[in-house]
């Protein structure tokens, strides 16, 4: 590991080597701090390198800095640059190539960086920051059984990293569950549970594997108990489980899985709603509009539900004249990072700013007028 000059060292307890230099910093600051930070790096590594420049370790580490700043294209051509000298320590040439690889795939160039990464590796086997990388190019490609295995070979993987695999194990699954490829992608998915067992993608696609392969109760208990493990995102499950029931010929039961349900969390708003729409289909219009009241008193803001009810009790101007804004509302729906709050307008389990690996929070954000 390549370790900072001496004149960085007392910047910052975030940055005590290389490795630890990166977005999932956020995790122990805030990102104005860490973006502070980096801005006293970059004043401290350009007055270092004006005076010595053949300062190769502190130019390596500028370029890492401007591609945490957001300016890979300016951190690719100062590593490119240094490709140049003859470097003859093995250590700054292996930092050279990581640097390289990753600003390539940042860019999304050329090989995504590949062949930098695997010029690392060949210089160092199994080093962690070269394998993350080479996972994330795996990744872009899709190639999800060569970026598990890849993660795998980590030495010592942390929790965040645990989850990446599982996640990455779930896409792998459901990858091979399209092709009909039933069994490898149950040890695709069973692969990602081993990693974190809380995995809700995973749970997800393991279901679906249940349906396809017509195991109808066990996709029926393991989609209820999502409903109790990740209340906030039972709208993932529910219209599977629909699906369960009414690929099962057993439509008449559905109302019967959501009862007990509710009855074990009364105050899921997404399943009193689901209900109401069940009871709708059966034509127990009462009892719809029961259930929809419930649903709005757990969440005031569920926005199907305040659509449903306006349907069904204002008149055709109201409607149209909150149309509008409903749209808006619904639309404004983001899926928050736990850590660094990054918003995200489309579901994700993974945050790009910060490398958060869990299960996002969910905010309906109108701007103000």
């Amino acid at each position: 590991m390549v370790e900072f000059a001496p004149a960085t060292e007392n910047l910052s307890p975030l940055f005590k080597n290389r490795e630890e230099m990166s977005p999932s910093a956020l995790a122990g600051t805030s990102r104005k701090d860490f973006e502070h930070t980096l801005e006293d790096l970059v004043n401290i590594l350009t007055e270092k390198v004006k005076r010595d420049r053949e300062a190769i370790s502190d130019y390596i580490l500028l370029g890492r800095v401007y591609r945490l700043q957001g300016d890979a294209k300016r951190a690719l051509r100062l590593h490119q640059n240094l490709l140049a000298h003859e470097i003859s320590d093995k250590k700054l040439q292996l930092t050279l190539y990581i640097e390289l690889g990753l600003d390539l795939l940042h860019e999304k160039m050329d090989d995504f960086g590949e062949r930098f990464l695997q010029k690392a590796l060949s210089l160092e086997k199994n080093h962690a920051e070269a394998l993350r990388g080479l996972t994330q190019v795996y990744e872009i490609r899709e190639e999800y059984e060569s970026a598990a295995k890849t993660l795998s070979k980590l030495p010592h993987a942390s929790p965040q990293e645990k989850k990446w695999l599982s996640f990455i194990y779930a896409q792998l699954a459901k990858q091979r569950l399209i092709l009909g490829h039933h069994v490898p992608a149950r040890r695709a998915v069973e692969g990602a549970l081993r990693a974190d067992p809380t995995n809700p993608y995973a749970k997800l696609t393991l279901s679906e594997i249940y349906m396809a392969t017509t195991r109808y109760d066990k996709a029926i208990q393991l989609l209820t108990n999502f409903l109790e493990e990740w209340p906030t995102h039972s709208f993932l499950a529910l219209r599977k489980l629909e699906d369960a029931h009414y690929q099962k010929d057993t439509f008449t039961e559905l109302e019967d899985t959501l009862r007990e349900a509710i009855r074990r969390q009364p105050d899921n708003y997404y399943v009193l709603f689901s209900l109401a729409r069940h009871l709708f289909k059966k034509r127990r219009k009462e009892e719809a509009q029961e259930f929809i009241r419930k649903s709005l008193e757990a969440h005031p803001y569920y926005v199907n539900a305040i659509k449903e009810w306006i349907s069904l009790n204002a008149d055709e101007s109201v409607q149209q004249t909150l149309k509008p804004f409903l749209t808006n509302f619904k639309r404004s729906r983001r899926f928050v990072c736990p850590n660094c709050e990054t918003r995200y307008k489309l579901i994700t389990w993974h945050c790009s700013a910060c490398g958060t690996w869990d299960v996002f929070q969910i905010r309906y954000e109108l701007p103000a007028p």
